[in-house]
């Protein structure tokens, strides 16, 4: 088996999410540049990710930094799940 190792000084970080990719970047000195997908999840958590001039701040607190809002939890909790005989029948689908 051939194993391939990376000899480039330098790697960009593909796409993730902001919260979790900003912490991988910092623990790969080789990161030059970070790619993320704008998911706002501002409105769940207690503490955003700072960015300023172009640049992130990752959190220093534990863990990936984030601490569920209580007020997100609850506005934004799963419903009610029906049960089964509640559901009624499924949708038929028309190419079979």
């Amino acid at each position: 088996m051939t194993q391939t190792f990376c000899t480039t000084s330098w790697m960009t970080l593909g796409n993730t999410f902001l919260e979790i990719g900003v912490h991988m970047a910092c623990a790969l000195p080789e990161v030059e540049w970070l790619e993320y997908s704008f998911q706002n999840f501002d409105h769940l958590v207690e503490q955003t990710i700072e960015i300023h001039d172009g640049w992130i701040h990752a959190p220093d607190r534990t863990g990936h930094g984030l601490v569920l809002s209580e007020t997100g939890r609850l506005d934004w909790t799963r419903p009610e799940i029906l049960s089964r005989e509640d559901l009624g029948d499924a949708p038929v689908n028309p190419a079979g």
